[in-house]
């Protein structure tokens, strides 16, 4: 069974397909970024999982996605959500 996460712009990604998912810092309004790299033919492809104003916020996120990939979770993650129901 697959492992899916809404971003925060409302896309899927399967982090099956992930090969890894990380913090970045992106600069502008919102200077943290999640990131997931995900196998997508011959090339790996980067994906914004959602931007975050602080370092806090963007570790909770990856916190969550890493609790739902592991499987310590089985509600559906919804990065759109409020924090406090990852």
């Amino acid at each position: 069974m697959s492992t899916w996460v809404t971003t925060a712009r409302g896309n899927l990604v399967n982090l099956d397909l992930c090969v890894s998912v990380y913090l970045e810092q992106v600069g502008g309004d919102a200077p943290w970024g999640v990131r997931a790299e995900v196998v997508a033919g011959p090339a790996n492809t980067v994906l914004g999982l959602g931007r975050y104003a602080s370092e806090d916020a963007a570790r909770q996120a990856l916190d969550a996605i890493r609790r739902r990939a592991a499987g310590l979770t089985g509600q559906h993650l919804d990065l759109r959500d409020d924090p406090t129901t990852w």
